[in-house]
């Protein structure tokens, strides 16, 4: 499909919007609504806990409470929200290892603040300029780069003042070391920190959990922050000895609860405070009086932040709430010096309340939690039916759950979305979500036919995303002032052509139809001053035209957040009326007669008795419409490529053939396959996104490595900080073994094609230039995915001194995803594309052509 001239101009406007703000970009959505530019602002807060006491000698540097949105169903429910603790010190053994010491917080004098101008492009940045060239160094003066610099002195906390909305601010200062010294740094809203030229990743969001490991020179260190929104921004740094930092403040802890014995995993974010990567990390859990002894071991250790996960394996349940339980970790390898020891203490709760319930995603090996609600006056004999609750921007999925009265009939279950932000419920958020219903269907004992999706702005936008696109997970799509698109929402241009179907999931709209056998609930104030009343209004005209079990409640006279009734529960997300209509509808998971429309396999390619594979286009969306009559059922289908049939479901419905495409297949309880079954397929397909969706390893060259180790670190903080992420390892070409590449995605940065076992169609890089179908780019990044040992590996990549352009896409963010291979300049894109379903480069395929 070749676009006109017109979608061609279209996808030069909307990849060289996102390229001029891309600097400023790289986080993910926060669902900004109109006016205030926070969703979650109308809604009531609460603290969680955050761990800033001193624990074995370490003392948390953040002095203030770390606060999120948090929705409850009263005010009890709030206050015991607020309640929860922190860490408790325990002392250590000195034979056991080292205790880490406590930072020394560094006096910083003058910063010099310079505010751009609105609409600043990257190209026309003079700071961004210097700073991509390592040339940055603030005299002092007034006038710097031709910017006029005013002089602040920072506040106790690490501020120094306001900032304009909207436009990008810089701040300058430096900090001088009589040795080199190991730092860590807090940046909160704060986009980029660059340290002596190197870039290191911001806390946009200000939770004030997020810590930023650094090595200081010896003498002169130039520091500059970049900030553009979203508040006061701040910035602390504490100097330590030490080679590791455990981050307590945010940890991934679940609820130690009376009468259980459930081995649960523990997530710490941990700084490696040395210039390289720590080989064989060996992350224990020691023994104690509550938990035996564990151990997880990591190849390598990127010089950054990032999640660790530790098992916590109780030796026997929990007897008594409010018991102070011993938690004792040990972090030790080759590469260090000594074995550094962490341990806090845990109060148990009890059992049967609303509680965070850790599991290990699948996508990167972390540990995530859950907020569930557990049924009222529980029966193990008995199945239950589950809501899948999406929260709304910065609500915590405890939070979520606990704005449910508990039902005798069903868990409440609440993903995390990686981040109380988190992705829109789109790409990775969507992966999370639907990791927490498929591991709440296997943990708890949950009736298949009585599944259902509902959640609250940001997470009403995520229901429809997974109610549209996963028709047959659910029974009841129920969103509360929800959006349909990014598009619809704010305003934002629709990417065109090529851009428009690696986004094709976005377009809610377009899969509506999918739910014609679904029931839909709307919930909407008319008052709402966030997510516009149209956007529910809208949707329900729209989902009338599908289904015949289309509902709308819109309460009058309320705002974004409601509660009117004086029951348990919150109005705008445990709303009476849709719960009652939830016990009575159910779903077939193996429905025989329905029509299905995916955007491709690369996002739901299972309905049904169906697994899609691949699309025979890549520039099309793909359709399913299935018929039972008497032990017959056929399928036809437009844009398929290749898919396999689940023959025991169907055998189990009583099929005997099935007809395909007016072929005829005998079922006989084996799979099915249909079309070729190599090429792409679920697990090894496009999007770029896909290979960090899985876990993986930065793999950076062996020599003249700074530029792509610098970004590698920066990726891995940012996937902490944006996706309480934890990334495999980080290792030099020449330490890939076999083992690892059966275990990871490697994603190869600055490696030349020639150095890699792998074979790209239509591709070759070298340090000066990319070619693409024999056509030479210089000046240039490229990002590329292709299949490599039954795994998905990816490749990034810069010509020679263009390095800085890397740090200009937003990989992590459900805003902008590039289709399996892109190639950009700092002034916009040049080419990008897919392969075909033999990963075959086609000229059709990529724009321009």
């Amino acid at each position: 499909m070749k676009p006109g001239r017109s979608q061609q101009r279209g996808v030069l406007l909307f990849v060289g919007l996102m390229l001029a703000v891309l600097p400023w970009m790289v986080l993910p959505s926060c669902s900004p609504g109109p006016g205030n530019g926070n969703e979650a602002s109308q809604e009531p807060a609460a603290n969680e806990p955050n761990g800033n006491k001193e624990a074995t000698g370490q003392a948390e540097p953040s002095k203030e409470p770390v606060e999120t949105t948090e929705p409850s169903s009263d005010a009890s429910v709030q206050e015991q929200a607020n309640q929860e603790e922190t860490p408790e010190a325990v002392p250590e053994a000195p034979s056991e290892g080292k205790a880490v010491a406590t930072p020394e917080p560094y006096p910083f004098g003058a910063w010099r603040v310079t505010t751009l101008a609105q609409g600043t492009r990257a190209t026309d940045d003079k700071v961004l300029e210097a700073l991509d060239n390592n040339t940055f160094q603030h005299s002092g003066s007034r006038v710097y780069l031709t910017y006029q610099w005013e002089v602040r002195t920072a506040k106790e906390n690490g501020e120094f003042g306001s900032i304009p909305n909207g436009r990008t601010t810089y701040a300058a200062t430096f900090a001088t070391m009589k040795e080199e010294t190991r730092a860590i740094a807090q940046a909160d809203r704060v986009t980029t920190v660059y340290i002596n030229g190197k870039r290191f990743s911001g806390d946009v969001y200000g939770s004030g959990k997020y810590r930023i490991p650094i090595l200081l020179k010896k003498g002169r260190n130039d520091i500059v922050i970049s900030a553009g929104s979203r508040g006061t921004p701040k910035f602390n740094l504490w100097l330590t000895p030490d080679e590791v930092y455990f981050n307590p403040s945010d940890r991934t802890m679940p609820t130690l609860m009376v009468g259980d014995q459930t081995e649960q995993c523990l997530g710490m974010p941990i700084l490696n405070l040395l210039e390289a990567p720590i080989e064989d990390l060996k992350a224990e859990v020691l023994d104690s009086t509550h938990f035996e002894a564990t151990s997880v071991t990591y190849p390598g250790l990127p010089s950054s932040s990032t999640q660790v996960r530790f098992h916590l394996k109780p030796k026997k349940a929990f007897e008594k709430e409010e018991e102070e339980i011993e938690v004792r970790l040990r972090l030790s390898s080759p590469n260090l010096q000594h074995a550094y020891i962490f341990s806090f203490k845990e109060k148990t709760t009890l059992g049967g309340i609303a509680h965070r319930r850790t599991r290990i995603s699948e996508m990167d090996g972390s540990c995530q939690f859950d907020g569930v609600l557990p049924p009222k006056d529980f029966d193990p004999q008995k199945k239950y039916g589950l809501i899948l609750s999406l929260h709304g921007a910065g609500v915590n999925a405890l939070g979520q759950v606990r704005s449910y009265s508990q039902k005798d009939w069903a868990y409440v279950v609440a993903p995390t979305n990686r981040r109380p932000f988190g992705f829109d419920w789109e790409l990775y958020g969507r992966l999370d979500g639907l990791e927490a219903l498929a591991f709440a269907k296997k943990t708890y004992n949950i009736d298949p036919t009585k599944v259902y999706v509902t959640g609250h702005s940001m997470g009403g936008h995520g229901t429809w995303q997974f109610g549209v696109l996963f028709p047959g997970y659910f029974a009841l799509v129920g969103p509360s002032a929800g959006w349909s698109s990014f598009y619809s929402y704010t305003g934002y241009p629709k990417p065109t052509s090529i851009f428009a179907r690696s986004q094709a999931s976005s377009e809610t709209n377009n899969y509506l139809s999918n739910i014609a056998k679904r029931a839909v609930y709307i919930i909407h104030g008319d008052k709402d001053d966030n997510v516009p009343v149209r956007e529910g209004r809208t949707m329900f005209e729209l989902s009338k035209k599908v289904t015949n079990d289309a509902h709308y409640h819109e309460e009058p006279d309320v705002k974004h957040w409601w509660n009117k009734k004086d029951t348990p529960g919150t109005d705008c997300v445990d709303w009476g009326p849709m719960m009652e209509m939830v016990q009575k509808r159910s779903l077939d998971p193996y429905d025989l007669d329905f029509k299905f429309r995916t955007p491709g396999a690369f996002v739901s390619p299972k309905h049904s008795y169906v697994m899609m594979l691949h699309a025979a286009s890549p520039m099309e969306d793909s359709t399913f419409e299935s018929k039972s009559s008497g032990d017959t059922v056929t399928l036809t289908t437009t844009n398929v490529g290749a898919m396999t049939l689940d023959g025991k479901a169907l055998q189990d419905k009583g099929v005997k053939t099935i007809k395909v495409d007016g072929k005829d297949y005998t079922v006989d309880g084996k799979p099915i396959p249909i079309g070729p079954q190599d090429g792409k397929r679920p697990g090894v397909h496009g999007p770029f996104w896909k290979a960090l969706a899985q876990p993986y390893c930065y793999i950076y060259p062996d020599q003249d490595n700074e530029a792509y180790t610098q970004y590698a670190n920066y990726m891995v903080s940012n996937w902490n900080f944006i996706g309480n992420g934890h990334v495999g390892c980080m290792l030099p070409l020449s330490k890939v073994t076999d083992e690892l590449r059966s275990k990871y995605n490697m994603i190869y940065l600055g490696i030349p094609l020639s150095q890699l076992k792998a074979k790209v169609s239509g591709f070759d890089w070298t340090g000066q230039e990319v070619k693409v179908d024999g056509k030479s780019y210089n000046n240039v990044a490229m990002a590329v995915t292709f299949p490599e040992n039954g795994r998905l590996s990816a490749a990034l990549f810069a010509t020679k001194g263009r390095e800085y352009l890397l740090y200009r896409i937003p990989v992590y963010t459900s805003r902008f995803a590039i289709p399996d291979f892109f190639v950009w300049t700092d002034r916009g894109y040049v080419t990008a594309g897919f392969f075909d379903a033999k990963w075959q480069f086609e000229a059709k395929y990529k724009v321009p052509n």
